[in-house]
């Protein structure tokens, strides 16, 4: 098939993407950790997230160093980390405001709209430092959590798991263009890698993936390239 050698890629990819989730003691403190660089420092950090069950979330909280302007000092965060802002007090007396109309009685209010609270003051999150060799140091590691964790077979749905990563979407774009259905390419890709789980995503985020690409065919101006898809599917 045209796109084997992108899914040996993604084989590689994914061995290397999930390469500490063998690692007997990525559920405890991390602190004192090496990483060669920035880019092997989420895939660490994310695998101590799954192993433990709870997302992450990445913040522009970093300093770079003044005479090189080298990143020296970074941190990741779990996903429930501050508070979400209030309101401003004009939304929530609109929000909270009767809406009266001739065809309804002037008793009945708007039910305010209840919203899942996302954030609890979490404060765990985990620290990197540059070395004077050039690696990367975890100097801080506070893995306590004020919410509930997410059970072992549920931690593929997390928030910062479900995402196609690169290497795949190049896979799921090839496929495409040969006339296959999204779904098709789902289960594909599923059966190569194992698992959903092991794959990374969900049905959804690949739909929503198929969706972006195809609107960017369209905005580049390629519409024989889109009726195309369109009259194979």
């Amino acid at each position: 098939m045209a796109w084997d050698d992108d899914i040996d890629n993604a084989d590689l990819f994914y061995l290397d993407y999930y390469k500490y989730d063998n690692d007997e003691n990525i559920k405890l403190s991390l602190a004192g950790r090496l990483v060669d660089n920035r880019e092997d420092a989420l895939p660490m950090y994310k695998a101590h997230t799954r192993a433990i069950g709870f997302s992450v979330r990445k913040k522009n909280t970093l300093r770079r160093n003044k005479t090189d302007g080298i990143i020296s000092d970074f941190y990741f965060f779990c996903s429930k980390e501050g508070h979400r802002r209030k309101r401003k007090k004009k939304e929530k007396e609109i929000a909270n405001s009767e809406f009266i109309t001739e065809e309804k009685e002037s008793s009945k209010k708007r039910k305010e709209r209840s919203i899942n609270e996302t954030r609890t003051g979490c404060r765990a999150n985990i620290r990197f430092n540059k070395t004077e060799y050039g690696e990367y140091c975890v100097v801080q590691h506070n893995i306590k959590h004020n919410h509930e964790l997410v059970y072992p077979s549920e931690r593929h749905h997390l928030k910062s798991e479900r995402s196609v990563k690169e290497e795949i979407g190049l896979v799921i774009e090839k496929m495409v263009d040969s006339g296959i259905k999204p779904m098709d390419c789902y289960e594909y890709l599923k059966r190569e890698v194992g698992s959903e789980e092991a794959l990374g995503h969900t049905k959804r985020d690949l739909l929503n993936y198929v969706t972006r690409y195809k609107s960017s065919i369209i905005e580049g101006g390629d519409m024989q390239v889109y009726w195309t898809h369109y009259n194979k599917e």
